[in-house]
């Protein structure tokens, strides 16, 4: 693409972003009489929050306003710059059609980067390292064991995890 100093940006009608401000004087207000009520709210009740069943569910209904607000100004800014992403892809490919449509060679360059992998082997799962399997691991043929019996083959096949001095007594005392 060339660099033209004289392309203007035009605001689109019907676009997304025409006529939207971050501030919505409207919106604003309700907001800060919301949070007006939800402060006389807990000085009423003496800087705590309601515990009385409608005054709780006035403090709730409130809030939830605020919450709905704020979530709904989000909303907002993802789908500005959602609208502005897609602009910018619009305005790539219209290039990319007039350039082409002009009859001008257009080459894109496809050459994978060296650090990507093969389409068979990512498809085969091949790079993928093997798994490391520890002796007795894929053992299917144990035996049902007592508690006592499974207890008394851990202490002598790991005597390091023996640490306490407790006895039989003060086992159950924790």
């Amino acid at each position: 693409m060339e660099d033209d100093d004289s392309t203007e940006l035009v605001d689109i009608p019907g676009n997304p972003d025409a006529g939207l401000d971050d501030k919505d004087p409207d919106m604003d207000y309700t907001q800060e009489l919301r949070k007006k009520v939800i402060q006389k709210l807990i000085e009423q009740n003496m800087g705590d929050v309601p515990t009385d069943k409608e005054g709780a569910q006035i403090l709730a209904m409130f809030l939830d306003g605020v919450d709905r607000q704020a979530v709904a100004k989000q909303r907002i800014k993802i789908a500005r710059k959602d609208s502005k992403s897609n602009e910018q892809v619009a305005k790539v490919l219209e290039e990319i059609s007039r350039r082409r449509n002009s009859g001008e060679n257009i080459e894109i360059d496809v050459t994978p980067s060296p650090k990507a992998m093969s389409r068979i082997d990512a498809l085969s799962g091949n790079f993928l390292p093997s798994p490391t399997v520890m002796s007795g691991e894929l053992n299917t043929d144990n035996q049902q064991e007592t508690p006592d019996e499974f207890f008394n083959r851990v202490e002598r096949e790991h005597p390091e995890l023996l640490t306490g001095s407790a006895t039989d007594d003060e086992e159950d005392d924790f």
